[in-house]
């Protein structure tokens, strides 16, 4: 149970990340490309002073806590694309 509740957790803090980046960064994108005529520059503000990719990083984190929250290791195994 202390597994599951700590996992909850994680992914909370794992979805406030991922939150923050997007607030941080007005173009924040699926996909990585930069587009000089929008005046698009590298993000270095907020979670991306500390790590290139923080949107990447909470997905990933809230990805492995979901699974562990479900108790279920078989999700961190099997990816259906």
């Amino acid at each position: 149970m202390e597994v599951r509740v700590a996992a909850l957790v994680f992914f909370a803090l794992a979805q406030g990340l991922f939150t923050w980046a997007m607030a941080s960064n007005k173009f924040f994108s699926a996909t990585v490309r930069m587009q000089k005529d929008r005046g698009h520059t590298v993000a270095t503000g907020g979670p991306y002073q500390y790590v290139r990719h923080p949107g990447y990083v909470g997905y990933i984190a809230s990805w492995i806590a979901t699974s562990l929250a479900l108790g279920s290791l078989w999700a961190l195994i099997r990816r259906d694309l």
